[in-house]
């Protein structure tokens, strides 16, 4: 299967909630020529065990207790896999790539 380069146009929302002590990472992800949405892509933060697959929509939303520096990962079996580096702090970050 060929691989194509996976562009992720993603708008993150990256939320520290301080009372609660969480932070989100949301998102949708498209394909870089189609523009289509993609589904059933998985998506994680390197070194936390919490991994979510994109909806139908294309959307993920992921929920952590710690800040921090992390790496980002999306792959689906056709595209090559993408590495974000984000970084979660205590103000909310709008990303697009």
């Amino acid at each position: 299967m060929v691989k194509h380069t996976l562009f992720l146009l993603l708008f993150f929302i990256i939320i520290g909630l301080r009372a609660q002590n969480t932070f989100s990472v949301q998102g949708v992800v498209k394909d870089n020529e189609s523009k289509m949405v993609l589904a059933n892509v998985s998506v994680f933060l390197e070194g936390e065990d919490t991994m979510m697959v994109t909806n139908a929509s294309g959307k993920f939303s992921l929920s952590f207790s710690n800040n921090g520096e992390y790496i980002l990962q999306i792959s689906s079996g056709e595209y090559t896999i993408k590495r974000i580096p984000v970084i979660l702090e205590d103000e909310n970050i709008d990303l697009a790539l």
